[in-house]
């Protein structure tokens, strides 16, 4: 039995079959980029693996606005309705639009990212956990470059993460913890011991 469900954009002409197993955890987004790219208080995401995703038509319609050096937001140019973000660095993911799916994922949101950032008219009425910017990650640093790491945090789980400026002395090979202040420009990692 197949598991691909499909995702649409308002107009319909773009339509897109993904596998729901390829999904990964869904989190409400409140920061800026997600708020305004949405037009709306909030945005329902969830990174998911390219290989279970497939444009099925419009793909033709389909525009791109790159956002940051390593982030292109996918939309349709009809409607503009946003679809996907593509992780320029990391080809293998790609954020999902979770409201676009036509069918149930099967899957749930479990955490509001960003809370610090909603403006003081957005109110959260539920009872799941509320983080002011990203949870702590732990992980092995399986790449680094100039100014960010991949961490590799469960099995064919990585993150991408732009690290604090002062972060020094870390090398591919190291487990670390990964702790994003609210209103920092980046991650601050520590070594973890081994054992």
């Amino acid at each position: 039995m197949s598991d691909f469900i499909k995702g649409s954009c308002l107009c319909g002409s773009i339509v897109y079959e993904i596998r729901s197993s390829s999904i990964g955890v869904v989190t409400t987004c409140y920061c800026s980029l997600c708020r305004k790219s949405h037009g709306a208080e909030r945005r329902l995401r969830a990174s998911a693996r390219a290989d279970g995703f497939r444009w099925i038509s419009g793909e033709d319609d389909l525009r791109r606005y790159r956002y940051s050096p390593e982030r292109e937001k996918v939309f349709c140019g009809t409607c503009g309705t946003p679809l996907i973000n593509e992780y320029i660095d990391q080809p293998e993911l790609f954020g999902l639009a979770v409201a676009t799916l036509d069918d149930d994922p099967g899957k749930r949101n479990v955490l509001h990212l960003f809370a610090a950032s909603k403006p003081d008219w957005i109110e959260i009425r539920d009872d799941l956990s509320q983080v002011p910017t990203v949870p702590e990650m732990e992980g092995e640093i399986v790449r680094v470059d100039s100014s960010h790491v991949v961490l590799e945090v469960g099995p064919g789980q990585k993150h991408r993460i732009r690290i604090h400026p002062q972060t020094t002395n870390i090398c591919v090979g190291d487990r670390v913890r990964a702790s994003l202040a609210h209103g920092e420009r980046g991650f601050d990692l520590s070594v973890l011991p081994d054992g």
